[in-house]
């Protein structure tokens, strides 16, 4: 029981190698995973807090209801709604665009030299 037996090993730097590639690539996938996990479990508490919220606001909401009087209004369909037209809007000259542009490139700029 004492005898000892030993493995040649061609290329014993490439294996070594690719062990602690592949070591590397573990450990990698594992904080990878753990990564996952953290965002998981504020993803599970940030809809946890949500549905709180909004449980809050439909009681609320329903007081809200309850305390307004009563009318026999009824609201307005959706197609009984009329909204502005583009073709009403004021029409913006070019050299306002163009003013407007280049204070938009001042800002950007000022923002880029501060950062």
């Amino acid at each position: 029981m004492d005898a000892e037996h030993f493995v040649g090993i061609d290329n014993p730097m490439d294996v070594r190698r690719n062990i602690l590639e592949s070591s590397r690539e573990i450990i990698q996938t594992l904080q990878k995973f753990d990564k996952l996990k953290e965002i998981r479990e504020e993803k599970l508490k940030t809809l946890h807090q949500l549905r709180t919220v909004i449980r809050e606001l439909n009681l609320l909401f329903s007081k809200l209801k309850a305390e307004l009087p009563s009318t026999h209004l009824r609201a307005l369909a959706p197609e009984e709604v009329s909204l502005p037209s583009l073709k009403d809007a004021p029409k913006i000259e070019k050299s306002e665009l163009e003013e407007l542009e280049s204070q938009l490139m001042d800002i950007e700029r000022e923002l880029t030299r501060l950062s």
